[in-house]
């Protein structure tokens, strides 16, 4: 799910997504998922737009 302007979008049509942007997802998601796990960083998610993952190093 995509939130878009405050609007929920359901991703139903995989098929119409260009490979290259899915590829580009698969990294995004990749690396949030680094910095989730990584307890040497704090993470924030802002509603702008699309969301934003604002993140810093604690030291």
């Amino acid at each position: 799910m995509t939130t878009f302007f405050g609007v929920d979008q359901l991703q139903s049509d995989e098929d119409k997504v260009e490979s290259y942007l899915k590829a580009l997802r698969n990294t995004i998601v990749e690396f949030n998922k680094f910095l989730a796990d990584d307890s040497r960083i704090e993470l924030v998610v802002l509603s702008i737009g699309d969301r934003v993952t604002l993140c810093r190093r604690l030291k």
